[in-house]
């Protein structure tokens, strides 16, 4: 599964899911459980649970975004202090 394979919308099997986000499939259920903003899978039957492939995607375009701005907050930092005299 590619990132350029993985659907846009609909559903999508834990497998699929934990190779686009590039995790293993008991790391997506640690996350279920631990990260209340990661979507929640979907039981269709006994054996077989799917993700909402669109909700995925935005979950991680969120995650990304705050990744961002932490890093330009952490740079912003470091360019200021950088600024200063330290003597």
């Amino acid at each position: 599964m590619t990132i350029h394979s993985y659907p846009q919308d609909g559903h999508a099997r834990p497998k699929a899911t934990a190779d686009f986000l590039k995790v293993t499939t008991v790391t997506l259920w640690r996350w279920e459980k631990t990260k209340p903003d990661f979507p929640k899978s979907t039981r269709l039957s006994e054996r077989v649970s799917v993700y909402d492939a669109a909700e995925i995607r935005a979950w991680l375009a969120a995650k990304k975004i705050v990744n961002q701005r932490i890093k330009f907050t952490v740079l912003s930092l470091i360019s200021a202090i950088g600024t200063e005299s330290i003597y």
